[in-house]
């Protein structure tokens, strides 16, 4: 019943908040959110604005997640990324010791972060209650080297995964399994009887629990009354749709929640839930924007991860975009390219090779955000073509 619990106290509370946000106000005061025809909900500028205006500056965000392969070349601060080069600078043990004694005595092995100079390790480790953060990275490194020392006797069979149907239905009773069978045999185990229980932990897993991580630091530590926050809890899941069109992920989740809760450090673990968790994830399918390599033109850049904006995941996507997005280190700018009138619906570009013909672009909306793009420039194509 547990499990029953959380989930209608999450419910409620975030029927309240759709509730509530209607009455927040406006995320700028340049735009304002308002509820489409269709549905949904997109931003409308306030007043005219000139060609080059910020619409928005965003350095809010709420959990990031570098890819496996880049982790040792990208900046765990600034996120800056030298052409494949090592970043140099890490944190060691007696760094830590100014701002507590959690890890004197013990080997630390630098949970799994890397910087481009003193000057972004310091900024990292001036943040409040950094510890607890390092001290959830930390035990997932281990829990990864712990992995590969035991190796595994798994044999995944991925296609067969995936083509296992998806629906709700199955979503929760597959929770609702691990509510009611795992977690009560488990919770009541010594630490080292836990460990024996962790699933094999590939690099994927990892670094979604290093993200999930993040995100309950955050949210931890995040005033409830806070723009981002609401923003963040209204945020529309795409669970299911991802889920169904790639079955596999189920696994997959179910297996970094079991990761991060035998692993997570009390601070961290008193945040953890199966609600939460799923929140997350589902948020992050079709709202994370991509960590991109900087001064590259589009085909030729790295994919170096990705992070979650909540305030900006209001901006709707268009095929002929007038809002553009651009990196400033942790920032995220989002900029007029053109001049707009009062009223006008402020769009990005997803992620998407907008000089494909309607119907790939079409595609592309359909494979990774789940909806059929008509936006004026593919409602015009769409005429000409038939």
């Amino acid at each position: 019943m547990l499990y029953h619990n959380e989930e209608l106290i999450e419910t409620v509370r975030r029927s309240q908040i759709v509730e509530e946000m209607d009455l927040m106000g406006p995320i700028s005061d340049l735009f304002q959110i308002q509820h489409t025809p269709f549905g949904g909900r997109a931003c409308f500028s306030n007043t005219s604005l000139p060609r080059g205006t910020v619409v928005l500056d965003a350095e809010d965000s709420l959990g990031e997640s570098i890819s496996y392969e880049f982790r040792k070349e990208v900046c765990h601060y600034c996120l800056l990324y030298d052409n494949g080069k090592v970043m140099k600078c890490r944190i060691n043990a007696s760094e830590l010791e100014p701002l507590g004694e959690q890890f004197k005595g013990k080997r630390f092995q630098g949970a799994g972060l890397w910087f481009c100079s003193p000057q972004c390790r310091d900024e990292f480790l001036r943040q409040d209650h950094i510890l607890e953060l390092i001290s959830g990275y930390e035990s997932l490194l281990n829990g990864l080297l712990f992995c590969q020392k035991r190796g595994s006797d798994e044999d995944i069979d991925e296609e067969k995964l995936n083509s296992i149907p998806i629906d709700q239905q199955t979503i929760e009773f597959q929770w609702q399994q691990l509510a009611d069978e795992w977690i009560p045999r488990v919770q009541g185990m010594k630490p080292s009887k836990k460990l024996a229980q962790l699933p094999h932990m590939t690099d994927d897993i990892y670094c979604c629990a290093r993200s999930i991580c993040r995100t309950l630091f955050q949210l931890k530590y995040l005033d409830p009354e806070s723009v981002t926050n609401r923003s963040f809890q209204v945020l529309q899941s795409n669970e299911l749709s991802k889920t169904s069109r790639f079955p596999i992920l189920l696994s997959f989740q179910i297996a970094v929640y079991q990761t991060l809760y035998i692993l997570l450090p009390p601070t961290l673990h008193s945040q953890l839930s199966i609600p939460k968790f799923r929140h997350i994830l589902g948020a992050e399918y079709g709202n994370a924007f991509g960590i991109w390599q900087m001064g590259e033109s589009v085909g030729d850049r790295e994919y170096l991860g990705y992070w979650l904006f909540p305030r900006a995941s209001f901006f709707n996507h268009s095929c002929d975009p007038n809002v553009d997005k651009v990196r400033k280190g942790r920032k995220m700018c989002f900029i007029l390219n053109r001049d707009v009138t009062s009223g006008t619906q402020l769009c990005i570009a997803y992620n998407c090779d907008l000089t494909l013909p309607v119907s790939g672009r079409q595609q592309t909306m359909k494979d990774n955000w789940f909806f059929e793009c008509m936006c004026d420039r593919c409602s015009s194509e769409l005429q000409t073509v038939h």
